[in-house]
């Protein structure tokens, strides 16, 4: 957020904290629900959400890349790391959607 989407350390905090009460707001019968099909208590989808707001916001397109086409700004580099597998991903910028970088899945490219 600071350097793709030029956002300051007040507006990203800002967001955060938005993001964070719409990820983890679901009440006691959907963690249930969510866990019982995916084995976690909370779905992407409400992050993906807010993330797709927040990046339509500031760039005009949700699906907007990571690529910045403005050559002068920030450099922002991007990489995961599975756990399971040990392997650890870069993700390519020119074709990468923002919000599919940030829940690291470069599959969804």
């Amino acid at each position: 957020m600071l350097g793709r989407l030029k956002m300051t350390i007040p507006e990203c905090i800002e967001v955060y904290k938005k993001l964070a009460s719409q990820i983890f707001s679901a009440n006691s019968v959907e963690k249930g629900l969510n866990f019982a099909k995916t084995g976690a208590y909370y779905t992407k989808d409400n992050f993906e959400k807010g993330l797709k707001n927040v990046i339509k916001q500031k760039t005009g397109d949700e699906n907007a890349t990571m690529l910045d086409p403005d050559s002068n700004n920030c450099k922002v580099y991007a990489s995961s790391r599975s756990l399971l597998q040990n392997s650890l991903s870069t993700f390519t910028f020119q074709i990468c959607r923002f919000w599919s970088i940030t829940r690291s899945e470069p599959h969804q490219c």
